[in-house]
């Protein structure tokens, strides 16, 4: 029941925490109290909600079925509904029910994605849409209406063509095994949700979830020492001084009984703590105190062989091959390597003697490609593989093992070092100048992956979208009419930081700060109604200009980033008073940000000081720090 909280999918400082976490919730909803498949919400257009009659229409293969709504679920349906609006446009031609951020249509690969990725935080097992299905259909399974049942479950088209059930069974089947009921504050009261999942007589069927990665190894209950154990966890005090001291005392006295069988694995980590009523880590952290106390290293895995004299010598022999100046001959000279030294390295890795990170660098190859070496070599394949290396993966080399040369990075030294004027409108100039003159160098370091783009952005202080824009145009061939044409001028100029504010502004917006909201959070929606009429054509002006950012009105109205966003996007197109005068209606403008306080509002420092010339971006102190390493890629 967590899951259909927001909370749940995110904190509500991330980027787009309004629309994902909303969505999400949703989504599960749909999944855990409809019963309905990614297939399904794929088929899921506006329309199929019935806000009045309360349900949903859903279509498995041919045979739509109708299912009733619970409270929460129309709770979940309505607040994204509030979202929705702001992302589809206003000429509406998007009828899915569920989009992505710009508008498009969720397909079942990124319903599926989202949901994995989620499972995957909670170290599930199996998918997690599949253990929400299953939830649904072990809640209906609670009822005594077998008919209304298996129309439901809707997995076969005959079960719902030939169903003898009626709307009104269907609806009390429903009402019958609703979890939660009419009592919302699960959804929205922090502290009442945290009690109702410790007192539920029914939480999330954690055999259907496999939270547990892997099968703990635990001891028969007859050994002695488990035996022991539970003597010891039946006398567990319960006050947290007391039993951090008794765990303590109890490892500490069977501590090497519990070692041999953790070092034989027999018993694992898991496998203990439970024996000793802890925690994994509780128990890692006690045990590896234990183990430092007596002298013994608590490390167990992961320890190499010796090698004799011979075979360091031949991996000096590899590390010290000189490799092409040229990208473009790393391929061949790789595949030559490989066929050379990879049987002795392979050799090696099975013989717990090398390291995969350390084979990875001796042939400057990616964990994906090693990982394919090795399963050729290990089936004998291996002078297959190689006679036949297909593919860009192969010619692919990062820079950890690619590394600049002195004049490159002596280039990009002089780069930075350039000097920027101090008048903000003199920086658009200059950067294109400067564009003109060494983009085409800083962009062969980042093909050659010698360079992430990150440091390429500090270096001539563009945005994201900007270095995607020139990379585009470059790889086109039409860097130099994207440089010389007057549009990009302004789009780079939005990129300038802006001047700062008067006396009067900032005087203005500390007092809108400084506003005495009511004690009671209850009567704030209200209260924020009334600032909105009064303040926001001025704080929305401040923020057109740039001197504020969206983050800031929501400080100083607590109000919702979409609630801000449907206010300038209302300014933009010259409809704030139409909005006023119709007044601000609808749960969105009932709710608050409970997480911002009246006077918390900061200044931004670079808007207070003097004109600095350009937005702050990272220094480029480091560029070699900022480029791929072996574990994470390149960005181009």
């Amino acid at each position: 029941m967590l899951m259909l909280r927001r909370r749940f999918f995110g904190q509500p400082w991330w980027r787009n925490y309004e629309s994902r976490s909303r969505r999400q919730a949703a989504i599960v909803g749909m999944h855990a109290l409809a019963g309905a498949g990614p297939s399904e919400l794929n088929r899921f257009e506006l329309d199929h909600f019935d806000a009045e009659r309360k349900t949903v229409l859903l279509t498995f293969v041919n045979a739509p079925r109708l299912v009733p709504v619970t409270p929460a679920l129309d709770y979940l349906l309505n607040d994204w509904l509030e979202v929705r609006k702001g992302l589809v446009g206003r000429d509406g031609s998007c009828t899915n029910m569920f989009v992505g951020e710009h508008g498009e249509p969720q397909n079942p690969a990124s319903i599926n994605a989202m949901l994995h990725n989620v499972g995957v935080s909670m170290g599930t097992r199996k998918p997690l849409s599949a253990m929400l299905l299953a939830f649904f259909q072990a809640r209906i399974a609670l009822g005594s209406d077998l008919e209304a049942y298996r129309y439901l479950i809707g997995t076969s088209p005959n079960w719902v063509k030939d169903s003898t059930a009626t709307m009104r069974s269907v609806r009390e089947l429903i009402a019958e095994t609703d979890p939660i009921g009419d009592d919302l504050r699960i959804l929205t009261d922090e502290s009442f949700a945290a009690e109702f999942a410790r007192t539920s007589k029914e939480p999330f069927p954690l055999s259907l979830a496999g939270l547990s990665g892997r099968k703990a190894r635990a001891l028969d209950p007859a050994h002695s020492l488990a035996v022991k154990l539970a003597a010891e966890l039946e006398a567990r005090p319960e006050e947290a001084g007391a039993r951090a001291a008794h765990d303590a005392r109890v490892i500490a006295e069977n501590l090497v009984e519990l070692e041999h069988p953790i070092r034989a694995k027999q018993l694992s980590i898991s496998g203990a703590a439970k024996m000793l009523g802890m925690t994994d880590a509780e128990f890692k952290a006690k045990r590896n105190e234990a183990l430092t106390t007596v002298g013994v290293s608590p490390e167990r895995h992961h320890k190499r062989l010796p090698m004799t004299a011979e075979e360091l010598a031949r991996l000096a022999g590899i590390e010290a091959e000189r490799w092409p100046d040229d990208l473009a001959a790393h391929m061949p000279f790789r595949i030559d390597l490989l066929r050379r030294e990879f049987g002795f390295v392979h050799a090696m890795i099975r013989a717990r003697k090398l390291t995969r990170t350390r084979a990875c660098e001796l042939f400057k190859a990616s964990y994906r490609q090693l990982k394919l070496l090795m399963a050729a070599a290990d089936a004998q394949k291996l002078d297959e593989l190689l006679a036949n290396p297909s593919g860009d993966m192969w010619t692919r080399s990062t820079s950890r093992y690619a590394p600049m040369t002195a004049e490159q990075r002596a280039r990009l030294a002089r780069i930075a070092a350039e000097t920027w004027p101090d008048d903000a409108s003199a920086c658009v100039a200059f950067r294109i100048d400067l564009l003109k003159r060494e983009f085409p160098f800083v962009r062969g370091l980042l093909l050659g992956r010698l360079l992430s783009r990150r440091p390429a952005r500090a270096l001539f202080k563009a945005s994201l979208g900007q270095m995607n824009a020139l990379m585009d145009a470059a790889a086109e061939g039409r860097l130099e009419q994207l440089l010389a044409d007057p549009t990009c001028r302004l789009s780079l100029k939005s990129y300038a930081t802006r001047s700062p504010v008067t006396a009067e502004q900032r005087t203005r917006v500390e007092r809108i700060a400084a506003e005495r909201w009511p004690e009671d959070s209850s009567d704030w929606p209200a209260f924020r109604i009334e600032l909105v009429k009064r303040e926001f054509p001025f704080i929305g002006g401040l923020i057109t200009t740039g001197h504020l950012h969206q983050n800031h009105g929501r400080q100083l109205f607590k109000a919702s980033l979409i609630q801000i966003e449907r206010l300038m996007a209302a300014a933009r197109g010259g409809q704030l008073e139409q909005m006023f005068a119709a007044g601000l209606k609808g749960r969105m403008w009932m709710t608050y940000d409970p997480h911002t306080r009246p006077g918390e509002f900061v200044w931004p420092a670079h808007l207070l000081a003097a004109p600095v010339g350009v937005r702050p971006l990272p220094a480029c102190k480091s560029l070699e720090s900022h480029a791929p390493t072996f574990s994470r890629r390149c960005e181009c």
